[in-house]
């Protein structure tokens, strides 16, 4: 606990100064608030290292199980991993191919392991980063538990219970970026828990690190390190801590993340010409969602994804007001929070895709770490089997409603995978076709022809899921190589390097070459005779010096 001790200051001649008030930590009295043998009441070096693996390990097995052979993947995915291999392999090879389209990190965890573009390319790197993050949220449960004082087998029982919940397993297995901001968000939240429980200074200066890498791995971080400035503040003023010293911890707190928000500005700035090039494109669209349909899908989402909450936020209250316990009611408006976020999201169309599955992902994190601090500070035994018991009987239950949630399409691919353990290569979800076996089919016909390299022009926005699984990026012509200029150049003077054109033919695509050939898409176009066509991909033949912005001539057409 935090005490303020009065020592009076030296005088200097007959002009007495004010007293200095500093602040000593001793150990509290046993209450809701109390230090626990030092600091070191987190879990030790080994256990962290043993739960670390073993989470890493089952959802690296069962990623590989599910992606590579499953084929339950997604296209962001793929999008992301493309970037992190033009990190290395792209002509030219350099780090902006990550992008100021999105948050970085979530392409910045996959380059470390995109170095070879072999096991990039066959899909087994997917998993890897993701499932790192995933264990980090086990270490994270298991300490807050630990320190607690939450009896070993039934904080093991709790984390697995955790760690095996459908939504966490399809995040972290899957290659869901989301995991990577969740793990993040819930190591700060840990960090600051752990502040208010022992008063150790690290604990806030980790809060503030592990924030700022929270804010490139999801934007929404600059609410929450203001949340957390409310709960640092509010602490140190109900102790009637000096200014200075309030000051001080809140720039200790606010700093890391505020240099990052400026410097990625900045940089977003300089790349996009948009002072907030960072922010959502979508940001004051027209229209607002009526706030009935906004509740219902919300409620809905909640209910699917951690039906627990609606437990442990009024237990929160409850407790924060009999007990008068700051963190309770901090925690309470935290997973509050977390769940308004993505409501406010959808109720004025900041997001393409609102209410979807995946945001339920960071109500479920934070309310397991909300429930862990109730189990800390009375009934240990007792709350943290109850909630092990809640998160056990979820487990089927987020399972089933996987399957049946109106707003999602991959999800119900992963739980059909799960129960039947059949590929879902081909299988329509949420009015979205699964699988891969269009791309493959396609980046097979390129390895035959052993292209040159950048003798294939092509879109990357639309056709990145072809030049993945080639595990050669260098081949393709595209918009990451020297700049959208260049490659706007390139559509109107086709370069001698290029005698190949990769098409996207979906319908809605965003391809620019697509948009601007329709009569190559359809293959009535005679001058760029086919190479290859699958459902989905087209590649043609086209000649160098081709203008592709004037259309074809009545006789070249095909009628």
């Amino acid at each position: 606990m935090i005490n303020l001790v009065r020592e009076p200051r030296s005088v200097t001649g007959d002009r007495p100064q004010e007293p200095v008030v500093r602040t000593q930590v001793t150990p509290a009295p046993v209450g809701p608030v109390q230090r626990l043998h030092g600091d070191g009441a987190g879990a030790s070096v080994l256990e962290r290292l043993v739960v670390f693996i073993v989470a890493v390990a089952g959802y690296i097995w069962v990623g590989n199980w599910l992606v590579v052979q499953l084929h339950v993947v997604g296209f962001d995915t793929l999008e992301d991993q493309l970037r992190a291999l033009m990190v290395w392999h792209n002509d030219p090879a350099k780090l902006s191919a990550i992008g100021w389209d999105g948050e970085p990190l979530r392409q910045l965890a996959v380059v470390p392991f995109a170095m070879f573009a072999g096991p990039v390319s066959n899909l087994t790197v997917v998993p890897i980063a993701t499932s790192l993050f995933g264990g980090l949220l086990a270490v994270t449960v298991n300490g807050l538990l630990r320190r607690g004082e939450v009896p070993a087998v039934l904080r093991w029982v709790l984390v697995l219970a955790f760690a095996v919940n459908p939504l966490l397993v399809f995040e972290a297995a899957t290659g869901r970026s989301t995991v990577i901001w969740v793990a993040l968000l819930a190591a700060a939240v840990s960090s600051l828990v752990a502040w208010y429980d022992s008063a150790a200074v690290r604990h806030i200066m980790s809060a503030g690190v592990v924030l700022a890498l929270a804010f490139l791995a999801g934007f929404t971080t600059v609410i929450w390190v203001v949340l957390a400035m409310i709960l640092v503040a509010g602490v140190l003023g109900g102790l009637r801590a000096r200014s200075a010293e309030v000051e001080g911890t809140l720039i200790g707190l606010a700093a890391p993340a505020t240099y990052v928000v400026a410097v990625w500005t900045v940089l977003a700035w300089i790349a996009t010409g948009r002072l907030g090039g960072w922010l959502p494109h979508q940001l004051g669209a027209s229209g607002a969602v009526a706030h009935r349909e906004v509740a219902r899908a919300t409620f809905e989402l909640v209910v699917a994804s951690s039906p627990l909450t609606l437990v442990v936020v009024p237990a929160l209250l409850l407790v924060g007001l009999l007990r008068r316990d700051v963190v309770c009611a901090w925690l309470a408006v935290v997973v509050t929070t977390a769940v308004a976020i993505p409501a406010v999201a959808a109720w004025w169309r900041l997001t393409p895709a609102p209410l979807e599955l995946d945001d339920g992902l960071p109500i479920l994190v934070l309310t397991v770490v909300a429930g862990a601090w109730l189990a800390r500070i009375g009934g240990r035994v007792l709350v943290a089997a109850g909630l092990a018991a809640l998160l056990v009987a979820t487990v089927p239950w987020t399972l089933n409603r996987m399957e049946s949630y109106p707003r999602q399409h991959l999800a119900v691919a992963f739980a059909h995978a799960i129960t039947t353990g059949e590929s879902q290569e081909g299988v329509t979800a949420g009015g979205h076709r699964i699988g891969i076996g269009d791309e493959l089919a396609m980046a097979r016909q390129i390895e035959q022809l052993s292209p040159d390299r950048g003798s294939i022009l092509t879109d990357d926005t639309a056709t990145y899921a072809v030049m993945l699984l080639t595990g050669r990026p260098e081949w393709f012509l595209d918009r990451v190589d020297h700049g959208d200029a260049r490659w706007q150049a390139a559509r109107r003077d086709v370069p001698a390097s290029v005698d190949l054109m990769l098409l996207s033919t979906e319908p809605g695509s965003v391809d620019q070459l697509t948009q601007l050939l329709p009569e190559v898409a359809a293959g009535t176009d005679a001058r760029f005779p086919v190479v290859y066509r699958t459902e989905r991909y087209l590649l043609v033949r086209v000649q160098p010096g081709t203008d592709l912005t004037s259309g074809p001539t009545s006789e070249e057409s095909l009628r």
